[in-house]
């Protein structure tokens, strides 16, 4: 039976190699991931890589005596190595909601909205979204594959041109 979600931070790029071992310890792990690709040397690899950087997420029966017995499973280098935790403290609880959310990343059952991303067109008036000219009115100029936008921002002298992404974007 599993018991409440906790959030374990780890030390980066630990997240599957950490999730593996606490399964193989008899408990509940998800540290979800996504595929991505990138070119090496000229080729393109594939390649998988953590949502969240950092943490995996793991389900404890007993969440006092469970974390536990978990820290008592690890020799000292692992505990350095991987848990990245201050003075042994128990981590986080999650709500199940969030479990839910992370469950359905982990399955691959989650998708994102298409309709969520605002939609802008040429013209629009929208602000700078961060940056030093965050906040700053502008003008959509150009909308590269419907979500790259080029923003135009007036100066006092010259004319500035900004490449944000459109989900990132709000109206002025």
């Amino acid at each position: 039976m599993m018991g409440e979600w906790m959030v374990l931070p780890c030390a980066s790029q630990h997240e599957l190699r950490l999730e593996k071992r606490i399964r193989s310890l008899g408990y509940g792990a998800m540290a979800p991931w996504q595929e991505g690709s990138r070119r090496i040397r000229g080729n393109s690899r594939t390649w998988k890589h953590p949502l969240y950087v950092g943490y995996v997420f793991v389900s404890l029966p007993d969440p006092a005596g469970g974390w536990q017995h978990l820290c008592s499973e690890f020799n000292t280098l692992e505990r350095r190595v991987v848990f990245r935790l201050l003075g042994g403290d128990a981590p986080a609880i999650l709500r199940p909601d969030d479990v839910e959310y992370l469950q359905s990343i982990a399955d691959g059952r989650f998708k994102p909205d298409e309709d969520a991303a605002p939609t802008f067109v040429v013209g629009d008036r929208v602000l700078v979204p961060d940056g030093h000219l965050q906040g700053l009115p502008s003008i959509i100029v150009k909308i590269k594959r419907g979500k790259l936008a080029t923003l135009k921002v007036k100066g006092d002298k010259n004319d500035m041109y900004l490449e944000r992404p459109i989900a990132i974007l709000s109206r002025a």
